[in-house]
């Protein structure tokens, strides 16, 4: 998974409540960093999603220490 679809999921999940506050897009941004995204590359999905934006087919990592990371980030967003 690229880590562009791995912070959109991110940003998926902090959005199962339709809203992101500001502690929320913190933690975000810093995760995209993790990612190695730019923060302007991050805020511009965070638009995205925000304004309706949808996941495309997403194939988790197969790797199982990928899947263990996804899991851990995924459990700080929620």
């Amino acid at each position: 998974m690229d880590p562009l679809d791995r912070f959109r999921l991110l940003v998926a999940v902090a959005l199962v409540d339709a809203r992101l506050d500001p502690p929320e897009q913190e933690v975000l941004i810093r995760s995209a960093k993790g990612l190695g995204l730019e923060p302007q590359e991050a805020r511009g999905i965070l638009q995205e999603m925000l304004g309706g934006g949808r996941l495309k087919d997403l194939t988790p990592p197969s790797d199982p220490a990928e899947r263990a990371a996804l899991f851990d980030q995924l459990i700080k967003v929620a």
